[in-house]
């Protein structure tokens, strides 16, 4: 799989709220499961995005 379609999954995941792109934990580990993407890989192009990770199942994000 390549970058763009990796970059594709992830974003898929994405919702608006007030104004600010966000995705739940559970979408990115979803996401790892199912694609074998690293969740490293998913936080760095959640970075690369402006995207939020939110409702974090560690407690790391609030």
């Amino acid at each position: 799989m390549d970058a763009q379609e990796k970059t594709r999954l992830v974003l898929e995941q994405v919702t608006e709220t007030d104004g600010k792109q966000t995705m739940p934990c559970a979408a990115a580990f979803r996401v790892h499961r199912e694609h074998g993407i690293a969740l490293a890989e998913i936080g760095r192009i959640c970075n690369e995005n402006g995207v939020r990770i939110r409702n974090c199942q560690l407690g790391c994000f609030k």
